[in-house]
């Protein structure tokens, strides 16, 4: 049977099948060896071109996400970048579709890490960045990363040093502690303070409070979701701090984190 010219039908049956996030590798398996996944690969130039043309529409993402999978079974450098000239323009719900299938690609993780940041340099897109977040991704461009965080641009930074929370280490404790003072980017300084945290400093209190105490509901949620685990076990399991309070408003509960990780 030849490939459709509109591959919706056969992605959205594919997409039905039980995933599971804690088994990515097992469940794509499953995914490539169905009869559908089967009969789209075996259909050659006609069916890359369509689940090319297919991508090229901003899909669903969950649609998206099945044909970059499908796609990244070719070793064609054509299709390559065409995956990628569709990713240069994609917003963060399609950026996050190419996660399950772009790593897959027989490039190497350091190769595709700096196509990534090429991308997100000509086109000004920031979106792609959120794909970095995997250690041997992150370290093939730490450098960059660092440069886009010191550059301070949002979300660029924000994006960049959760990808460098993957890669840090000790030596990285100087810079880390110059961005966490950054308390007018809660979402830098806080992201930087807790990488000090896991890095056994405490000197990023400061942009950790930012973040606790942002007027933005869901960078105060995230923060502390961050910092909860980090926190000595008593503090752990009765913070008495409640994220989605009024923000500032928690001045002892503040203080009893703050005195809790001295």
């Amino acid at each position: 049977m030849a490939p459709p010219d509109d591959p919706r039908s056969d992605l959205n049956e594919l997409a039905g099948l039980p995933a599971n996030p804690f088994r990515r590798d097992e469940e794509a398996a499953q995914l490539l060896v169905h009869p559908v996944a089967r009969r789209l690969l075996a259909g050659g130039e006609a069916t890359t071109a369509a689940l090319l043309a297919f991508l090229r529409q901003s899909p669903e993402p969950a649609l998206a996400r099945v044909a970059v999978l499908l796609l990244a079974q070719s070793a064609d450098a054509d299709i390559y970048d065409g995956l990628f000239d569709v990713l240069e323009g994609a917003d963060q719900p399609l950026t996050l579709a190419f996660d399950a299938g772009l790593w897959r690609v027989q490039r190497g993780e350091d190769a595709i890490a700096r196509d990534i940041l090429r991308i997100v340099e000509t086109s000004g897109n920031p979106a792609p960045l959120i794909l970095l977040q995997r250690p041997v991704a992150a370290a093939a461009v730490k450098p960059r990363l660092e440069a886009i965080v010191r550059a301070r641009i949002a979300p660029f930074a924000e994006y960049a040093i959760a990808a460098l929370a993957y890669v840090l280490g000790p030596a990285d404790i100087p810079f880390l502690a110059e961005i966490a003072d950054e308390v007018a980017r809660p979402g830098l300084s806080a992201e930087a303070g807790i990488a000090l945290l896991r890095l056994g400093s405490r000197a990023g209190w400061r942009g950790i409070e930012a973040g606790l105490t942002a007027s933005d509901e869901d960078r105060r949620v995230t923060t502390f979701t961050t910092l909860r685990p980090l926190l000595p076990e008593a503090l752990r399991q009765d913070p008495g701090f409640d994220p989605r309070g009024p923000a500032g408003s928690q001045s002892d509960a503040l203080a009893r984190l703050r005195d809790g990780l001295r």
